[in-house]
């Protein structure tokens, strides 16, 4: 379980200072969820992540800071907001928004894509939302808008920080829920073409994506 608190003056500008006090989950291939299609991943350096969340009247926010030895985003040009975010070096946020546990998200008639879905940030700016709801709407106040920085930690460690704005609307909702599914993950490409790692904060190792059940409680507080 995820306890999300009541924030304002959150800025996506990669800087993270505006997020102090809150407190941010470590995620690395020892207590994550690597997606079994994908090869595994034997050292924090190579990838590794920490998330925080938090929100307000209208959005949820989204902060994470990614450990990355290699860095490609060679499927997904600059300033795209329809590409394969998926095979690049990239951070997806799955949102169940009506909290029903679906099996499988992506069922044919998309009819649980409505209440969310994934939106993702590649390392490059570009962004991806056709598995929601709301496909090629990154950018707008109304639907959703991130941005990403590349940094380097103490120690000359490289990292990249993504931080997400998602509107309530983006779940279909009228107003802020106090309880919504909630998953996250870093794709990684370290050679070009298709993705070599997926690592997951929880999930089901053959379907992390899809499969709601496995998604932790996040829970929305005043």
């Amino acid at each position: 379980m995820l306890v999300s608190e009541k924030r304002t003056g959150i800025v996506l500008d990669g800087a993270l200072d505006d997020w102090e006090g809150i407190r941010f989950q470590r995620v690395t291939p020892a207590n994550g969820v690597l997606d079994a299609s994908t090869i595994p991943v034997y050292r924090e350096y190579d990838l590794s992540f920490r998330f925080a969340v938090c929100h307000n009247d209208d959005a949820l926010y989204v902060a994470v800071e990614v450990i990355d030895d290699v860095i490609n985003s060679d499927s997904c040009p600059d300033g795209a907001i329809s590409c394969p975010a998926w095979d690049d070096d990239a951070v997806e946020v799955f949102i169940d928004g009506n909290h029903n546990h679906a099996e499988d998200a992506r069922a044919n008639d998309r009819a649980d894509l409505k209440f969310g879905g994934e939106f993702a940030l590649v390392a490059n700016g570009a962004a991806n939302s056709d598995y929601s709801g709301y496909p090629k709407s990154f950018g707008r106040e109304d639907t959703w808008q991130g941005s990403v920085k590349q940094v380097q930690l103490p120690g000359g460690i490289p990292a990249v920080r993504y931080e997400f704005r998602i509107s309530w609307n983006m779940m279909g909702l009228n107003a802020r829920p106090d309880r919504i599914g909630f998953n996250i993950s870093v794709q990684d490409d370290d050679d070009g073409g298709r993705r070599d790692h997926a690592l997951y904060f929880v999930g089901n190792p053959s379907r992390p994506f899809v499969d709601e059940r496995y998604f932790a409680d996040l829970i929305l507080k005043d």
